[in-house]
C-alpha cells in the first residue's frame, strides 16, 4: 500500500516538473496531499489492506479499526466473567 502510494505520489510530481503548466504547479500540492492522506487511510484504517494481504499469502492483524474492535471485545468478555465471578463470590457468602 505504501509503495503504491509513493508511486502515484511521484508520478503525479513528475508531471507537474515535466509540463510546466501553471495549473499543474497549482494542482501538485492539492494532489499530493490527498494522495499521501488517502494511503494513510488505506493502510491504517480501511479493511483493503487486510484483502491485499489475504490474497499475497501475508499474515495480517487487520486494519486499526478491527484491531480496536477484536480489543474491545475482549475485554467486554473478560468483564463479563470477572462479574460473574463476584456472583458467585458474594452468592456463597
Amino acid at each position: 500500500m505504501l509503495g503504491t502510494g509513493f508511486l502515484a505520489i511521484l508520478l503525479v510530481y513528475g508531471a507537474g516538473k515535466l509540463t510546466g503548466s501553471p495549473f499543474w504547479r497549482m494542482l501538485m500540492p492539492w494532489a499530493i496531499g490527498f494522495l499521501a492522506a488517502a494511503t494513510i487511510y488505506f493502510m491504517f484504517v480501511s479493511d483493503l489492506s487486510d484483502k491485499v494481504a489475504a490474497r499475497g499469502g501475508e499474515k495480517s492483524q487487520g486494519s486499526l479499526v478491527h484491531q480496536f474492535q477484536e480489543k474491545g471485545k475482549d475485554m467486554a468478555e473478560k468483564k463479563g466473567q470477572r462479574l460473574k465471578q463476584a456472583d458467585q463470590v458474594d452468592g456463597q457468602k
